[in-house]
């Protein structure tokens, strides 16, 4: 299997819901993106002690970490602090946005129906998908 870390464009997909997670991952690889799933915080900060995605999507309510700590820990390293991290979440509440975009978050989605158009669009803000072959 290729490392799509390896490639420009990858975007990290950090969802306890794995349905969801490898949906969004199938749907941005469509577009373009390479996507690659972690199912956890820790999952996730492990793979970034290795790789660098361009892009985080990270969901707020998982177990174990919520997505504020793990948005913590990646802006607190120095090595991954420069990586755009999206809250992708269902949590639509004002504080917890807030939070999110006070401790580094780039933007936050809430998470609904997937408008394809919509999430190229918005991932596109920052990166570009891989021109189509």
């Amino acid at each position: 299997m290729e490392d799509v870390f390896s490639m420009a464009n990858a975007i990290l997909v950090v969802d306890d819901n794995a349905d969801l997670c490898r949906t969004l991952s199938r749907l941005l690889r469509h577009m373009g993106f390479a996507a690659e799933c972690a199912f956890s915080g820790p999952e996730a900060l492990s793979v970034l002690r290795e790789k660098r995605p361009d892009l985080i999507l990270l969901d707020y309510m998982m177990p174990d970490m919520n997505g504020l700590q793990v948005l913590s820990q990646v802006k607190s390293d120095a090595q991954t602090a420069k990586i755009p991290v999206v809250m992708l979440t269902a949590v639509s509440d004002q504080a917890t946005a807030q939070a999110a975009l006070t401790n580094g978050a780039a933007a936050y989605w809430v998470k609904g129906h997937i408008d394809y158009d919509r999430l190229r669009a918005d991932v596109s803000k920052f990166v570009n998908p891989a021109p189509a072959v």
